[in-house]
């Protein structure tokens, strides 16, 4: 059947069935900005501006203490705040790796340093006259502490102004270290807000990645309660939309796949009391617990969606 909508109006659909949170208050405003649907935001520009504007202000006291933390004039730089899909952005990751785990009210994050850079920026701040090489390799114990010392002044400089607490900071040199956003639980969520700092010294330029706590998921935010969405125009009521619910994914080879048989368990690589993907039409819409509801398998949303507390069977 031909789909009887413009592209404007799935659009104007997809938007209005996206989560969407603000501050206590806030009224969605009257003007449209541009939107990559295909990339959910929780941050307006504005809010994004907001915090560039804190974030800079930070800046030469971060430089103050970094340049102490790593004995070299040390400049800092904010390239960007954006949102990340920190599910992807760790799966990404390779060996050996430079990575300072922590979490914030149940939620992992991280700190993320080049390897090479991190190796040649912890060597000269231990008193070698040069870095050794250029190529990766695993950081050493003591150079695992000073990384440490390094993730902690960033936390101390940032947090008070963003409103989090870092607790449990760590050093991660191999992936099974790294943690996971599904290590939270009921509170699964895999946005991160996502700071971008360049950071020059004597050893290089490198960036230096926060996947930070998810946007509108602390301070003023824990307050806020849910943005009003404009009705729709009336002629798209009736539309109907898919809604699916996915629990996993499994990779297999083409001969496995062929090898299957009537019985055999495939294993879907998550917990079972971890939450589903809720998605309408083929946008990430929702999180919910699997449940029953009148002899039937139903959903139980509990992150996102229009009304959390309702069951969709």
């Amino acid at each position: 059947m031909n789909n009887p909508l413009q592209p404007e109006e799935l659009q104007a659909i997809l938007a209005a069935v996206a989560p969407k949170q603000g501050p206590t208050g806030a009224t969605a405003s009257a003007s449209v900005a541009p939107r990559d649907f295909a990339r959910p935001q929780r941050l307006s520009l504005e809010q994004r501006g907001e915090l560039r504007e804190l974030l800079v202000r930070v800046l030469p006291g971060l430089e103050r203490e970094l340049s102490n933390t790593l004995r070299s004039r040390a400049r800092v730089s904010l390239s960007d705040v954006d949102e990340s899909d920190a599910q992807l952005a760790i799966g990404q990751l390779r060996q050996p790796l430079a990575v300072a785990p922590f979490s914030v009210a149940g939620q992992p994050c991280w700190v993320v340093w080049d390897s090479v850079a991190a190796v040649a920026a912890l060597e000269l701040a231990l008193g070698a006259p040069e870095a050794s090489s250029s190529e990766p390799r695993k950081l050493t114990s003591v150079e695992g502490m000073l990384f440490k010392r390094v993730a902690n002044t960033l936390l101390a400089q940032l947090a008070p102004v963003l409103g989090f607490t870092a607790e449990n900071l760590r050093v991660a040199t191999l992936m099974e270290d790294i943690g996971s956003p599904r290590d939270a639980g009921d509170r699964y969520d895999p946005r991160r807000l996502l700071i971008l700092l360049e950071l020059e010294i004597p050893a290089g330029t490198s960036v230096l990645r926060l996947y930070l706590p998810p946007p509108m998921a602390n301070a003023d935010a824990n307050r806020a309660g849910p943005v009003k969405v404009a009705a729709l125009p009336r002629h798209l009521d009736e539309v109907q939309l898919s809604v699916s619910a996915r629990l996993g994914a499994a990779d297999l080879l083409l001969a496995d796949l062929l090898a299957l048989q009537v019985g055999d368990v495939i294993p879907l690589g998550v917990q079972t009391s971890t939450p589903l993907e809720v998605w309408a039409e083929d946008r990430p819409w929702a999180n919910a617990l699997l449940g029953s509801h009148g002899g039937h398998l139903a959903l139980r949303l509990h992150s996102g969606g229009r009304k959390s507390d309702e069951g969709l069977s």
